[in-house]
């Protein structure tokens, strides 16, 4: 588990559209091979596919996640993503392990 706070010099939607745009996200994160959002499943809900860069001997890590985003009214941006009840239709593949996230997400405040 992890928390952190520190300022950014950025609007919490510029902030976002960095962090989740897949080509940005290979400048910043090192492990990340894709990012995909694979279905609309509600409002501002999606069904997300993430996969991680083999390293050495490690193999790649997948997961598909129930994953909601909310923007309040105020500018701030709420991000929650979770592996538990996501119906996604998205079978294990050969040579990737399948990982679980039970909850995780952040949230960006102007």
């Amino acid at each position: 588990m992890m928390r952190a706070e520190g300022p950014i010099d950025w609007s919490p939607r510029d902030v976002f559209r960095c962090l989740c745009y897949h080509p940005l996200r290979k400048e910043w994160d090192v492990n990340n091979e894709i990012l995909e959002y694979k279905k609309k499943v509600g409002v501002n809900g999606y069904i997300a596919y993430i996969k991680t860069i083999r390293k050495f001997i490690i193999s790649s890590r997948d997961f598909v996640c129930n994953y909601l985003i909310n923007e309040e009214p105020d500018g701030t941006i709420c991000l929650c993503l979770t592996s538990d009840n996501c119906d996604s239709g998205i079978g294990p593949i050969n040579g990737i392990v399948r990982g679980y996230t039970a909850l995780s997400g952040f949230v960006i405040k102007p």
